[in-house]
């Protein structure tokens, strides 16, 4: 049976800002914050700094 073509794409590790934004959740939610509003209210920021000017 073929494989599909999702299946035979290379696995890529994933980005350093990946690592940095789970551990950033990490600490957040040691902190006491719920981890789905921090979530949120980085990508919130994020998408705020890509806007143009």
């Amino acid at each position: 049976m073929p494989r599909s073509k999702e299946a035979s794409k290379p696995r890529t590790a994933p980005a350093k800002s990946d690592f940095r934004f789970a551990a950033l959740l990490r600490k957040v939610q040691a902190a006491g914050w719920d981890r789905g509003q921090a979530a949120s209210a980085l990508m919130y920021l994020a998408a705020m700094r890509l806007k143009p000017a």
